[in-house]
């Protein structure tokens, strides 16, 4: 009988202890567009956490991030030229106290052929002319509060909402070559983050309610 009731507790201690995940995602950008732009910082608000679902016990950021342009190069020397070009990106989300970073680049190796231009005017065409297309860099990186009882999560509990914060930048470059002009269009950059609470949900009561009989019965059947 010992052994039954053990075992009936501990079904019951595993229907308390399974956790359950809540999960909040959002898109914030500022591209593309026909211009250069310097940079993202937007605010988007998340939902705390109801305690009424359970118990809070991790929470946990993810960030995925991209930046894109089209670039072109038109060479005004009589020669071909060789050279490389890079994307380059940062961002950077904030919810709470919890906040993650990224880096990331795109390296292009290039060649130009001699120039075609008439007169010294930069046509923005012919061999001597390279437009990418658009090209893009993109990483993503998370950062979580777990739940082993050492961190506070009361900050992510309770009604209303709380920020999460994105900032991003990008920039174009290109090794010296002093006859390789280059310019850039359609640039934009785009973040996605992600929310994710991990909690013990409160137990049905009509679960409970049958564990209960199911003791109940076990005990009047082992005292026959």
């Amino acid at each position: 009988m010992i052994r039954s009731l053990m075992a009936l507790f501990g079904l019951v201690g595993a229907l308390c202890a399974q956790t359950m995940t809540l999960q909040f995602t959002g898109d914030l950008n500022n591209g593309p567009s026909p211009a250069y732009i310097p940079g993202l910082s937007q605010s988007a608000d998340v939902p705390l956490f109801d305690p009424a679902l359970g118990q809070l016990v991790g929470v946990k950021l993810l960030l995925s991030s991209s930046v894109q342009t089209r670039m072109e190069f038109e060479n005004d020397n009589g020669s071909p030229v060789d050279f490389t070009a890079s994307l380059s990106g940062t961002s950077a989300a904030t919810f709470g106290t919890l906040s993650t970073n990224l880096m990331f680049q795109r390296n292009l190796s290039l060649t130009a052929g001699a120039s075609d231009d008439v007169g010294g005017v930069c046509d923005w065409s012919g061999i001597d002319y390279i437009d990418t297309g658009l090209v893009a860099a993109n990483s993503s990186a998370s950062t979580e509060i777990p739940g082993d009882g050492g961190t506070d999560l009361a900050p992510y509990i309770g009604p209303g909402t709380l920020p999460v914060y994105l900032t991003g930048s990008h920039d174009v470059s290109m090794d010296s070559h002093g006859d390789v002009k280059f310019r850039t269009s359609q640039s934009g950059e785009a973040s996605t983050y992600t929310v994710i609470y991990t909690y013990v949900p409160v137990p049905e009561p009509s679960g409970v309610v049958l564990l209960g009989l199911s003791g109940v019965l076990l005990l009047a059947r082992r005292r026959r």
